[in-house]
């Protein structure tokens, strides 16, 4: 009697032992998912880094060659009269604004 006592309690026991490794195995694949999911946010951080920067660089050339444009247009006319005044300033505001704005998103 001992013997089939000692057979249940080894059966059992194995059968405790191979629930807690499908538990193991559905934590596993639980953590593989959180880590692909990690992965994938990393991925689509760097790539929007890349589209702001590239954004960033952009702005800069094209308000760079506007400044320019704005400052030959003023030198050619001789001076500043008040309207180019206060065109180039606004420029200038809304230039600043911009930038304001890309290193908001850039965080």
């Amino acid at each position: 009697a001992g013997g089939h006592k000692g057979a249940e309690a080894s059966k059992s026991l194995r059968g405790e032992v191979d629930a807690l490794g499908d538990v193991l195995g559905g934590v596993r694949g639980a953590l593989q998912a959180m880590q692909a999911s990690v992965d994938e946010c990393a991925d689509a951080r760097r790539a929007t880094d890349d589209v702001l920067a590239s954004l960033r660089r952009d702005f800069e050339a094209r308000a760079a060659r506007l400044e320019e444009e704005v400052a030959a247009k003023v030198s050619g006319d001789g001076g500043e009269a008040a309207e180019v005044a206060t065109c180039r300033a606004d420029l200038s505001r809304d230039i600043e604004e911009q930038r304001k704005s890309i290193q908001a998103l850039e965080g």
